[in-house]
């Protein structure tokens, strides 16, 4: 669980950085 809210906010922290990260971190988590 905890693990999954350190990724929930490192993807956070990309879309902040570049939407296209943010869409592309989602790919890999789900």
């Amino acid at each position: 669980m905890v693990s999954m809210l350190v990724v929930f906010c490192f993807a956070f922290s990309l879309s902040i950085y570049n939407s296209s990260h943010f869409k592309i971190s989602l790919s890999l988590v789900w």
